[in-house]
Parts: C-alpha cells; structure tokens; sequence
C-alpha cells in the first residue's frame, strides 16, 4: 500500500495463475474474458455501470515458462473501496460456485476467438506470438488448433479453473492512493 494525495486510487488484487504450458489455459482466457476483459464484462457492468463505483475495472492474466497470474484493477474513488471490494466478492462466489449460462460462454468464446483473429492482422501481434512460442514452447500453434481449443472449452471446465485460481488466502494486492481502510476491507473481504 503506497499512499498518495490522489483522488483516484489505484487497486490491484493478485492471484496464482498458470504456465505457458498449461492446457488448462484456454479455460482460463475464457475466464478472464468472461470476469473483466472489455464493458460486457461482469465485473465492468457491475461496478461500473450498475453501481457507479468505479472509473475503470478489468482482469488480466500473464503467463510464464513456470507460473502466471491473474489480476484485478480498480481505479475509483477511495470512499467506494468497501463496497467494490463486497461486489467483488460476490462475483468471485458466483462464478466459484455457479457455471455459466451456454449464452455467456457463447459470448466469451467469440470475443476470444475474434480477438485472436484481428489480433493476427498485426504484423507486431503476429510476430510477438511466432517469438513467443519458439522461444518459450519450442512450437508454433496453429491459429485453427487454437480456436479448436477454445471452441471445445465448457461451462464445467470454467468452473474448474476458476475456483483454482480465485482462492482468498493466495490473493495478494497492491493499492497507491488514499489507501486508509483499505487494509481492513481487505481483511473483511472472503467469497
């Protein structure tokens, strides 16, 4: 916790992720898609446009030869902390405990898969990710092997992952702003 005389404060909440290698990875893109990446996002509809909490809020995910990590980012005002906090937490005890609608993974699946998709009309993106997996996976996948994994993902296997990585005792976080209360909240916080 880093405090500064700011009026936004900047929250992050860490947790284990997985390796490059992992298949399971694929899951927990879709995870990840379906928790914060973009505004149709969970925690982006709730925070943000339900409950006016939040300037921003999203997930992401980072993998490695050995590890990963997925994180949340909050940047909102810090008198609306304890409360984004408790809706986070419903959030996570939701999608720990309940699978997702068909028309959810649906959705997901086809951010995921159009992502990738324009993603490869980059020649950056395209590059970055032939560097990426000779260097790290000593292989190349096939956009099609890809999108043939993502397309064979169900609601039971994000399920799966998610309450593998959304564990309350392995979350760590991070906070620069007005940070005072925050560590309480935290300690308050369980799903």
């Amino acid at each position: 916790m880093v405090e500064r005389p700011t009026e936004q404060l900047h929250l992050a909440l860490g947790f284990p992720g997985l390796s490059l290698s992992d298949e399971r990875r694929y899951a927990w893109n879709l995870l990840n898609n379906i928790l914060g990446s973009g505004m149709s996002s969970r925690l982006f509809q709730r925070l943000r446009e339900e409950h006016a909490l939040v300037y921003n809020a999203y997930t992401y995910t980072a993998s490695f030869q050995q590890t990963g990590y997925s994180a949340i980012y909050l940047g909102l005002a810090p008198h609306n902390v304890a409360l984004a906090l408790d809706l986070i937490a419903e959030e996570l005890a939701d999608i720990c405990m309940h699978q997702i609608s068909e028309k959810e993974l649906r959705r997901a699946k086809e951010q995921v898969k159009g992502a990738l998709i324009m993603g490869m009309e980059s020649t950056a993106n395209h590059m970055g990710r032939l560097g990426r997996g000779l260097m790290l996976l000593n292989q190349v996948q096939a956009v099609e092997d890809i999108i043939e994994r993502i397309e064979a993902i169900s609601a039971a296997e994000i399920l799966d992952i998610a309450t593998s990585i959304f564990c309350r005792d392995k979350m760590a976080a991070a906070a620069v702003g007005k940070v005072e209360g925050i560590p309480e909240s935290l300690a308050c916080l369980g799903w």
